[in-house]
């Protein structure tokens, strides 16, 4: 989903269904992750990456609905707050910490070109 908006931004041009389909998509995940051998902790946390990295890729597109898509990101919707580019890099110390082998969706994030913190912005730009 992630490399699919990346690379084909067009057939994501309509805010409502594709704010439907990706929430869809990603509590579908959530709904099947009991069959995933990870403790409820790694799966919160792969679940954040996740949401805060689909927030980054629409906020940093060129859709025609980022600015609605700031007012109305995934992260307040699942976690109330809207620090994802920071706190994705606290949980990610937290996972290597701990050996998790939840890292590997964090490191998929980083190479799909999550930023966070880190990345560059102009005041003029969402």
């Amino acid at each position: 989903l992630i490399s699919s908006i990346k690379v084909f931004p067009e057939g994501y041009g309509d805010y409502d269904s594709t704010r439907r389909h990706i929430i869809d998509t990603v509590e579908d995940v959530v709904r099947n992750s009991e069959k995933i051998s990870l403790s409820d902790s790694e799966l919160d946390a792969a679940f954040y990456s996740i949401v805060v990295m689909l927030d980054e890729v629409i906020l940093c597109s060129e859709l025609p609905y980022r600015k609605e898509w700031r007012d109305n990101l995934l992260q307040i919707k699942y976690f109330g707050h809207s620090t994802g580019g920071v706190e994705f890099f606290n949980m990610l110390n937290k996972v290597i910490e701990s050996g998790s082998q939840v890292g590997w969706v964090f490191l998929l994030c980083l190479l799909l070109g999550f930023r966070g913190k880190y990345s560059v912005s102009n005041d003029d730009e969402v």
